[in-house]
Parts: structure tokens; sequence; C-alpha cells
């Protein structure tokens, strides 16, 4: 659920709705969801784990990808501010944005 969701926030992020092969992500993010649903099922299937382990497992998981995505965007928005200090430092060095 964390990975494949994860890879699957990526492929939606704008620097990859830019790229201009964008269309061939489709088959590897239909594949994600794919995953995504049937692994679980396929568990209470095989007797392996009752539904609500299952459940529980996808609820778990999405916490953690919620918790994954806030981390990554937090850390893309601080680098990005981090390198608009630097070049304003640089065109400006007597002036401190802080």
């Amino acid at each position: 659920m964390v990975y494949y969701g994860f890879l699957l926030y990526l492929s939606f992020t704008r620097p990859v709705r830019e790229w201009r092969y964008h269309w061939l992500l489709i088959p590897l993010q239909i594949y994600a969801v794919f995953d995504i649903l049937t692994v679980g099922f396929s568990r209470v299937l095989e007797g392996d784990h009752w539904l609500t382990d299952v459940l529980g497992g996808y609820l778990e998981g999405l916490l953690l990808l919620f918790f994954f995505i806030f981390l990554y965007r937090w850390t893309t928005d601080w680098l990005a501010r981090r390198r608009t200090e630097k070049v304003t430092e640089k065109k400006h060095p007597a002036i401190r944005y802080r």
C-alpha cells in the first residue's frame, strides 16, 4: 500500500505531469492500483488473514502513506525556500531574509 501508493502519488505530481511522455506511465499507474486492491483481497481468499486484518493493514498503510506524502511535501517546500533564500542572498548580500 505505502510503496505503490507513494509511487502513484509521485506519478501525478506536477513535474511528471509536465513530462512529454507522461502517458507511458499509465500502465504502471494501473498496475499500482490493481496491486494495492488485489493483494489484500488475495490474502483473505487464501485464508492467510482475516478480513479485519486486511482492513487494518489498509488503514495502517493509508496512514503511513499520508505521513510520507506530508513529509515529502514539507521537505520539497523547505528546500525550495532555502534555494530561494540563497539566490536572494547572492543578489543582495547585505540583506538577510529570515
